[in-house]
């Protein structure tokens, strides 16, 4: 596990300031090698996996961290950004593929 107890808390009782820091894709460093981190917060996912958008046979599972649904993942062999959605597999056997809201940059306006 790769976040802090208090992120999780944070991001779990929605409370989270600043989802986008902790939610998403980021770069990762294990050892001595760059690579990149995934995490998603999907309440209703039994299972959750990264899909290149590239190349859709190209798929990253990430690990449940929590009961209510966090999932997190390092991609060990990447360091570049790239395109991706979340395929994840419901409790009912239902299987959904969308691009993570968190994989786009936070927008602020004048609304």
């Amino acid at each position: 596990m790769n976040i802090s107890q208090k992120e999780i808390e944070s991001i779990t009782t929605v409370k989270c300031a600043q989802p986008h820091g902790v939610l998403g894709m980021h770069p990762h460093q294990k050892g001595k090698k760059n690579c990149l981190i995934v995490r998603a917060y999907l309440d209703d996912a039994k299972s959750c996996e990264v899909v290149d958008v590239a190349d859709e046979s190209v798929r990253y599972e990430l690990k449940r961290l929590t009961k209510d649904g966090l999932f997190e993942g390092v991609i060990a062999d990447r360091s570049e950004f790239f395109k991706y959605r979340l395929r994840i597999e419901r409790y009912n056997g239902e299987i959904r593929q969308f691009y993570d809201p968190y994989s786009f940059l936070p927008t602020l306006s004048e609304d």
